[in-house]
């Protein structure tokens, strides 16, 4: 079973690079392993989406496929939008979480 935990370092698992305060999905042993030793800090544990907060996702990938690349103001430093400027074009408040779930669909759609 996979579960979701927020790192609380900078870490690499396989081929991802993650940095402090953001999401990883992992196998259930690992994740405990990983909290245990102080790397990943809690279990994230998510209510199943509505139609309506997919839709909303959806919205913040489309935000996201408008930000320019080249604008390094618009990008985290680990790569990822800033949320206020997906805020910027969408008009909304959004969480790391709605930013970080979009995100990783819109990384699904590029490859």
């Amino acid at each position: 079973m996979k579960v979701k935990v927020q790192s609380g370092h900078s870490i690499t698992l396989g081929r991802d690079h993650f940095l402090p305060g953001d999401i990883c999905e992992l196998e259930d042993a690992e994740a405990r392993r990983l909290i245990a030793s102080g790397v990943v800090a809690a279990i994230i544990h998510e209510e199943p989406a509505s139609a309506e907060g997919e839709s909303f996702i959806d919205g913040i990938v489309s935000a996201i496929a408008s930000l320019p690349i080249d604008d390094g103001d618009l990008w985290t430093k680990g790569g990822k939008p800033q949320i206020a400027a997906l805020e910027d074009v969408l008009q909304k408040q959004i969480t790391s979480g709605e930013r970080d779930k979009a995100w990783r669909r819109y990384q699904e759609g590029q490859g």
